[in-house]
């Protein structure tokens, strides 16, 4: 499959700042926060 190829490398964000955007998101006013990935479990990986 060519597909991961063009997507590139995989890079995960750091926990503080997806808490961050939550929490700004929740004082915006969003009911509901979808989290997904291309590879939820490869989070962490790139990070050593």
């Amino acid at each position: 499959c060519i597909i991961p190829s063009m997507r590139g490398d995989l890079v995960s964000r750091p926990v503080a700042e997806v808490m961050l955007e939550a929490e700004n998101l929740f004082k915006a006013g969003v009911k509901e926060l979808l989290v997904i990935s291309q590879d939820t479990s490869a989070y962490g990986v790139d990070v050593k």
